[in-house]
């Protein structure tokens, strides 16, 4: 076959991939959401289930172990450096603390691998045992721990068919290392395979993506458990969590999700809902949580339920919140409506800390709850709120 035939045929494909996703897509408009859930949902009583409980309530580490800049040239900078690049401080034994007594029982930890390899794909020591150092920081204050991998999509996974094989391979490399680090840990340790896995600059990145993009991942989900499986230790048994494209609760994403034969999967899951509110940098002047706000994160929640929970899949919502908009009380209302109606339908969540305030430069999309250096809370009347609903 010629190469001029195979770019042909490339591109025919590629075309007629785009097409009907345009068309699904389309479709999913039109067709609205997935049927409603009836009037008291069904939660199974399954170990993922009373492991999604045990999360209860959680708290992200987010701009700190996964921020990472470019230089000029398009290198990634290195080192123990990069954990304070996007303006937060090292973290401290104190942090997981403070997040214990007041009541969270869950810290989801962001991490950035790539830029911290060699040339032969080896992760660097000296940042593994970084990792290693606040995963513990965590772990023996008692708290759940979620370790993922976060930016690595800006270097090197790309669910994309023309990336597959390259990017499979890097991957497997990646999360054996991962796993054989923390192989020793207990059940308290989750592994969470991507953040929110898509193809950057895509027509349709945050729009369900492309129908082979959603069977790459599939099989890059299915590469990840394996390799953790295979890892040793306590790794044989541990809890995964598995995201949908994008970690998307669009119900064409969600119906698309195939998840490995496994007992101890979670499906992980993002929901800024409802977007005009939640978001802080297009949005700023949406800051009350109004009644239409309410029933989008019911429809969200409904079509979560109908796609994985009454089918007796796990769901942690792993990724939530609502930027400062000087709005603290309705925040804190919002919030705890949101933590009410996911209990309901036999979910949890973790609020999005970017550690980042309004009058600093992050694009107007300040999640910030807790101060990380003095370990004091921003929005004391958001924790409470949160606490008081989770504990329902």
């Amino acid at each position: 076959m010629s190469l001029l035939f195979q770019n042909i045929l490339h591109y025919l494909c590629l075309g007629l991939d785009y097409l009907l996703s345009f068309v699904l897509l389309g479709l999913g408009m039109v067709g609205g959401v997935l049927p409603r859930c009836p009037a008291e949902p069904v939660i199974p009583d399954t170990p993922g289930f009373q492991m999604v409980r045990s999360l209860h309530l959680g708290w992200n580490l987010g701009c700190s172990l996964e921020s990472f800049f470019t230089d000029e040239n398009g290198s990634a900078e290195t080192g123990l450096g990069t954990e304070t690049m996007w303006g937060n401080p090292p973290t401290t034994p104190a942090v997981m603390e403070t997040l214990y007594e007041a009541g969270f029982r869950t810290v989801r930890i962001p991490v950035t691998w790539a830029n911290h390899m060699d040339a032969g794909g080896g992760i660097d020591p000296e940042w593994m045992a970084r990792v290693r150092q606040v995963v513990d920081y965590a772990y023996d204050t008692g708290l759940y721990v979620i370790l993922n991998m976060h930016n690595d999509d800006w270097y090197h996974y790309v669910p994309s068919l023309a990336a597959e094989e390259a990017t499979t391979a890097w991957y497997r490399n990646a999360w054996e290392q991962i796993a054989g680090e923390f192989a020793g840990y207990g059940e308290r340790l989750l592994f969470e395979a991507m953040n929110e896995p898509k193809v950057a600059g895509s027509l349709l990145e945050w729009k369900n993506g492309l129908i082979s993009e959603r069977r790459v991942l599939n099989r890059l989900n299915a590469a990840f458990v394996e390799t953790v499986r295979a890892a040793g230790g306590y790794n044989a048994d541990r809890w995964l969590l598995i995201p949908t494209y994008a970690a998307s609760a669009e119900p064409l994403v969600m119906r698309s999700l195939r998840l490995p034969d496994d007992e101890r999967l979670i499906v992980s899951i993002h929901a800024y809902v409802p977007w005009q509110y939640t978001d802080g940098a297009g949005n700023p002047e949406a800051k009350a949580y109004t009644r239409a706000g309410e029933k989008s994160v019911a429809r969200m929640l409904d079509n979560i339920y109908r796609a994985f929970i009454s089918r007796g899949i796990p769901v942690y919502l792993g990724e939530f919140g609502a930027a400062d908009k000087d709005n603290s009380a309705d925040r804190a209302r919002y919030a705890a409506d949101y933590i009410t109606r996911a209990a309901r339908y036999g979910m949890t969540c973790g609020w999005w800390d970017n550690g980042l305030l309004p009058h600093e430069e992050y694009n107007g999309n300040s999640f910030a709850l807790l101060n990380r250096a003095d370990c004091s809370w921003y929005e004391p009347e958001i924790v409470e709120a949160m606490v008081r609903a989770a504990n329902l």
